[in-house]
């Protein structure tokens, strides 16, 4: 089997709470959520059910979270932010994995892009109504009681390990923490129109210039990699990205990346920014499992390395 997993991320800091994070990244948050969930169904339905990729087909929403003290440039040496304790910021993607032996990783890739692209259109055109549908099962799923009091507990002291420090440095107190985002998230995603929908799918997927997108291919015995493979840019219309051959350039690339920033970025219907740094990458047949993420505009790249004797994995 070979497999693809692709990954979006958003340049806007996920939404932490009302008190610590800003209208834009609560809308964004919203929409991330909401659109990976109005995703899932036809993305299945094509490349699974129609196309018949492979047995596992899924698209998901996905978080993680960068942790650094927050000393940008724009802070002064007297100003209380650089006594800040250690800044969380959530980094949201929408994520597309499939598991296949019936194409090659590459033509999986393409057929993952066409659909991504075919789902602009569907959701130019899907009814008001549907959009309401999905948007209110969402919120309902969100705001549906823990019945575990380990998962409850799990999520409390998660938001006090990620984002106590900065409330508490700040002169905040406990009743400071969001302890109630999840409720905010909810009423923000019932609020969402489909303009505000259609804006972030642009930005985060649809658009080669502002989009953060990380494409990676495993191949195993049926589809191996080749000796002469140059990455997803030679045989598609993907954009141009940095050229990795190696492990050691592919860490150097790493250094090279501006830290993902807890700011929110100005963003302007027509900026151009850093375009996705990988468009092409290539590593000999020694197998190597590479994970990445990629942040446009201020990034960082986390990677595991694997050994793999009958494996052999590229990403571009």
């Amino acid at each position: 089997n070979g497999a693809v997993l692709v990954t979006y991320q958003s340049r806007i800091p996920g939404f932490k709470g009302d008190k610590i994070s800003s209208p834009e990244s609560l809308k964004r948050s919203a929409s991330m959520r909401l659109l990976c969930h109005m995703l899932r169904e036809p993305l299945f339905d094509e490349l699974r059910t129609k196309q018949q990729l492979g047995y596992v087909v899924s698209s998901y929403y996905d978080i993680g979270f960068s942790s650094r003290q927050d000393m940008d440039d724009d802070t002064s040496a007297n100003s209380d932010a650089t006594a800040t304790g250690p800044w969380t910021t959530p980094v949201e993607f929408i994520v597309v994995n499939v598991l296949s032996k019936a194409q090659d990783p590459v033509s999986v890739a393409l057929r993952i892009d066409e659909f991504m692209q075919t789902f602009k259109e569907m959701l130019e055109n899907m009814p008001e109504s549907e959009i309401r549908h999905h948007a209110d099962a969402l919120s309902q799923k969100l705001t549906k009681p823990i019945q575990k009091l380990g998962s409850e507990a799990s999520m409390h002291f998660g938001k006090i390990r990620r984002y106590g420090p900065e409330i508490l440095a700040d002169g905040g107190r406990d009743v400071d923490l969001p302890w109630e985002s999840t409720k905010s998230l909810a009423s923000a995603i019932k609020s969402l129109e489909r303009v505000d929908l259609m804006d972030v799918w642009n930005r985060v997927v649809a658009d080669n210039c502002e989009r953060s997108r990380v494409v990676s291919c495993v191949y195993g015995k049926k589809f191996p990699l080749s000796e002469t493979f140059k990455g997803l840019a030679s045989v598609s219309k993907m954009d141009k990205g940095s050229v990795v051959n190696n492990f050691d350039e592919l860490l150097n690339l790493r250094t090279q990346l501006k830290q993902y920033s807890s700011r929110v970025p100005e963003l302007k219907k027509h900026a151009r920014v850093v375009p996705e740094f990988f468009s092409k990458l290539k590593f000999s047949k020694t197998a190597w499992g590479v994970a990445g993420a990629a942040l446009i505009g201020a990034g960082i790249v986390g990677l595991g390395v694997s050994r793999r004797q009958h494996k052999q994995s590229g990403a571009s």
